[in-house]
Formats: C-alpha cells, sequence, structure tokens
C-alpha cells in the first residue's frame, strides 16, 4: 500500500521540483539582467549583485532591494516608495507579476521606480 500512495505522490513532486528549478534560473537571469540594465543606463547609481540579492542605492542615498526567494520560487522587492512586493513568474505572460494585485510587473516597477528617483 505504501508503495502506490509513493508512486503517486512522487511524479507530483519530482514535477513541482522541476519546475521550481526553472524559475529559480529564471529569476537568476532575471536579477542578471536589471542588474545589467541599470549599470548601463544609471552612471550615478551604485549597484551590485551577491548571492542573488540585488542592491540597489540611488544617488540620494535611497536603497531598493531585490532578491529571490528560493522557497517560494518568487521575486521580492523592497523600495522606499513601494514598500515590499512579492513577483511570482506568470508563464502564460512569460514574465514576473505581483503576487497581490497580478497587475504590476518586474521589473518595471523597478525601473520606474528608480526614474523617479533620479529626477
Amino acid at each position: 500500500m505504501y508503495k502506490k500512495i509513493l508512486f503517486k505522490i512522487l511524479p507530483n513532486y519530482i514535477y513541482s521540483t522541476k519546475m521550481s528549478e526553472d524559475i529559480i534560473k529564471i529569476a537568476k537571469e532575471s536579477l542578471e539582467n536589471l542588474l545589467n540594465l541599470i549599470q548601463e543606463k544609471y552612471e550615478n547609481i551604485d549597484v551590485d549583485l551577491i548571492d542573488n540579492v540585488l542592491n540597489i542605492e540611488t544617488s540620494d542615498d535611497q536603497v531598493l532591494i531585490v532578491s529571490l526567494h528560493e522557497p517560494t520560487s518568487q521575486i521580492w522587492y523592497s523600495s522606499p516608495l513601494s514598500g515590499a512586493l512579492h513577483f511570482r513568474f506568470e508563464e502564460k505572460k512569460n514574465t514576473w507579476v505581483n503576487t497581490r494585485n497580478d497587475v504590476q510587473e518586474f521589473p518595471k516597477i523597478v525601473l520606474d521606480e528608480i526614474k523617479t528617483i533620479e529626477k
């Protein structure tokens, strides 16, 4: 009996783990892409990516933090303008959407807020 139960659960676990690994890979690439974009566009912003945490310090010393939260396969964002936001990967849209409203997208909100701060 235990073998039957394990067999039924195990394929879903493998699928779920594989899916999480794929999303985590996409998240890491998204953080790297955002890092590169900020470095190219803004000379006066200090930005670094260490251990899947992207620290962004604007020219007026405001700090924005973007990080990969592996247990939930989400990207977490903290800023002085919007507070704390969480984004999940929406495969149908091929983008990161805010878990609260499904409207705000990552990295658009980060770039919009940097633009607002750097005016």
